[in-house]
């Protein structure tokens, strides 16, 4: 079930609603991300304030990490593999809804909405795909260190199977540095109990359909006028909301809003 290959990572998430990709991410990105990690998440504290992060269910999730590192910009542009599928899964203009950290402490378990069954989109239909997760693990990421579980198939069923069949098919995720989690955003899945003494941290992704609203707005929180196009098409630049009517009514490749030029 672990295979590289674009066309068995497409038929895994068909059939089972993930895919592991092994060794898809740089190394040295992701050294470099671990190393600087305790202190993403003390500014994060320092600027939100832990005791309110927790009462919010926050405190294990730093939302839009490029604010805190350009090297979130080094990943997207060195994961060509991870791209590829992405296109191959959703479409070439595929935008990204939120870019994450999520770290499981082992001594504390909030009620952050990852703790419990759920699918990050609506149930469309069976076979409709609208949006793919794509987790990193910034160490090796084992059950008792609180792997992502997974229900496989249920991507193709609009209700959260009963506990016994649960319990009977669950899978854990478990991943190596470097290797890449591929989750349609419709398949139940659970983060697992961190039973360690140490936090497990992954790099979570979100990609959608181009017309689906963002988790917030990288083009205002970021300066995203100095990214590749490539780049700037990923964090939806090409498909802002114009303003106003006098926003709109410009020329076409004026416009904000390009999805006639693009598709």
């Amino acid at each position: 079930m672990e295979n590289n290959n674009t066309a068995s990572i497409i038929e895994m998430m068909n059939q089972y609603g993930y895919a592991i990709g092994k060794g898809m991410v740089d190394s040295n990105i992701l050294k470099t991300i671990s190393d600087r990690l305790d202190g993403y998440y003390e500014r994060d504290h320092a600027r939100f304030g832990r005791d309110f992060l927790l009462e919010i269910n926050e405190l294990e999730v730093i939302r839009n990490v490029i604010e805190y590192d350009p090297v979130f910009i080094d990943l997207l542009e060195k994961t060509q593999e991870v791209d590829n599928a992405i296109e191959q899964l959703l479409h070439k203009y595929a935008i990204i809804h939120n870019y994450n950290l999520i770290r499981l402490f082992p001594d504390i378990k909030t009620n952050m909405l990852g703790h419990q069954w759920h699918r990050d989109v609506y149930y469309f239909g069976s076979g409709i795909r609208t949006a793919v997760n794509i987790m990193i693990p910034l160490q090796k990421t084992t059950v008792a260190n609180g792997a992502t579980e997974l229900i496989p198939g249920s991507h193709l069923h609009p209700d959260l199977p009963d506990a016994d069949y649960i319990e009977k098919n669950k899978i854990a995720a478990e991943l190596e540095p470097g290797d890449v989690l591929f989750c349609d955003a419709a398949t139940f899945h659970s983060a697992g109990k961190n039973t360690s003494d140490t936090p497990r941290t992954i790099i979570v992704l979100k990609y959608t359909l181009s017309f689906f609203t963002q988790q917030y707005d990288f083009c205002r929180a970021l300066p995203v006028e100095t990214y590749s196009d490539h780049i700037k098409g990923r964090l939806g630049y090409y498909v802002r909301v114009a303003e106003n009517i006098k926003d709109f009514r410009v020329k076409p490749e004026l416009r904000k809003y390009k999805w006639p030029l693009r598709y």
